[in-house]
């Protein structure tokens, strides 16, 4: 099985929470025509960032470096975000 990944991450404070600014954020595409594969560990990340008004920065990145597991089960691919919390919370 040859396996594509696309990772998208979107990033934003709570000034994109409502208005004009929200409308920018849900504007986004969801996803991005892919170049082609330079090897086949590779993936195409885009990110997105609050500060630059949202504008896709694209990149090829080694698949293991990207926050995802890709399991394939009986002719299937199974696909597990592993995404890392952007705050923690300290409970005293």
């Amino acid at each position: 099985m040859e396996i594509t990944v696309q990772w998208i991450r979107t990033s934003w404070t709570k000034e994109s929470r409502a208005g004009e600014a929200a409308a920018r954020r849900n504007a986004t595409p969801i996803g991005f025509a892919l170049p082609p594969a330079e090897t086949t560990t590779s993936a195409h990340v885009i990110r997105m960032h609050e500060r630059d008004g949202f504008k896709p920065y694209v990149t090829q990145e080694d698949r293991g470096k990207v926050d995802v597991q890709l399991r394939e089960a009986a002719g299937r691919l199974r696909v597990f975000p592993r995404v890392q919390p952007v705050f923690a919370e300290n409970a005293q």
